[in-house]
């Protein structure tokens, strides 16, 4: 698998805790920081379809590798 790095805007262009959506390649995404961590996943809830970045933040993401399902807990 190959990596491309985009520019998504500046560390100060994302509020701590609050979710903010962004396009990548055409894909929408949420980015989430929690402090000095970023998170980023599909913009699209698994269950309902929903948008995550219209939403709040709470929970775990789990998940170690790009190529690995996500799963949600708590």
């Amino acid at each position: 698998m190959t990596s491309t790095v985009h520019d998504i805007g500046s560390i100060d262009d994302f509020e701590s805790g609050v979710p903010k959506a962004i396009e990548v390649e055409k894909k929408p995404l949420v980015v989430v920081r929690k402090g000095h961590e970023f998170y980023a996943m599909r913009d699209v809830c698994p269950h309902a379809g929903a948008r995550f970045s219209e939403g709040r933040v709470s929970g775990l993401v789990e998940g170690t590798h790009p190529d690995e399902p996500v799963g949600y807990c708590r």
